[in-house]
């Protein structure tokens, strides 16, 4: 799971000796350990999570609980442990929101689906896109998954925001007749922008993006189910031949799902 920490937006994130994330499994409000790190120091240490699976033999004077919400469905929630007291204050709320944001789209599932699977799932789409940033870092500023809604069992004809690396966006929410990201998957092709500021349909997460790649994807059966969406803070960052080294890349995704 290394790549996955790689993904997570734990850089602004307060310190902590144990963060921990779990997933609400029913609507009575069971939840289930996904995962826990130890000591924000060293964030390479990272493990599977069994119910308060803590080292009891530690003392813990600061706690945070954070609920991570999607769209107000509450999914799970984090929880930050420190052995210091007053380590957390109101504006570790905000300091942890990006992190939290993120790992909403670590949770979602179709009603129905097994949520462990789903999840295993999400987690092998976070440590692609890792790999994908790796190709061209210093001109990938952000990148994530559009699903069509279908895919989740949903009857809106819109796309959702799935796992992603980078700042949040409000936009976790695109039709199909919108944005760039909209004609791409309405019409099945790769659409690659030099300047947003010059296309009026760009939909802009950020003020500092100017380059835009939309790489629709596929599952195995060969149909488009979501794309790949790439922002650059450079202009025209994504020539042909980065162009054609990405979506090369997009033809292994199916394998993930």
């Amino acid at each position: 799971m290394t790549n996955l920490i790689k993904a997570l937006n734990l850089q602004g994130a307060p310190e902590f000796d144990y963060l921990m994330v779990f997933k609400r499994v029913t609507g009575e409000g069971d939840y289930e350990g996904i995962f826990s790190l130890s000591d924000s120091s060293d964030l390479g240490n990272m493990a599977k999570l069994a119910w308060h699976d803590i080292d009891e033999s530690q003392s813990f004077e600061s706690e945070l609980i954070e609920p991570i919400v999607f769209e107000d469905r509450e999914l799970g929630y984090l929880r930050a442990l420190h052995q210091r007291e007053d380590v957390y204050s109101p504006s570790s709320r905000a300091e942890f929101s990006p992190l939290v944001r993120q790992l909403a789209s670590l949770f979602l599932s179709a009603e129905g689906d097994d949520y462990r699977r789903s999840m295993e799932r999400n987690i092998r789409i976070f440590e692609w896109l890792v790999d994908v940033q790796a190709i061209a870092p210093k001109k990938i500023n952000w990148l994530g998954i559009y699903f069509h809604s279908d895919f989740f069992g949903e009857d809106r004809g819109d796309l959702l925001l799935g796992p992603f690396i980078g700042s949040p966006t409000d936009h976790v929410r695109i039709g199909l007749d919108e944005g760039l990201c909209g004609l791409a998957l309405s019409e099945e092709r790769a659409v690659q922008i030099d300047d947003v500021r010059e296309n009026s349909r760009h939909i802009a997460c950020s003020l500092a993006t100017r380059s835009e790649l939309i790489v629709p994807l596929k599952d195995e059966s060969g149909e488009f189910i979501a794309e790949l969406d790439l922002d650059s803070d450079s202009l025209a960052a994504f020539d042909a031949r980065l162009c054609k080294r990405i979506e090369a890349e997009c033809e292994s995704f199916h394998e993930l799902l």
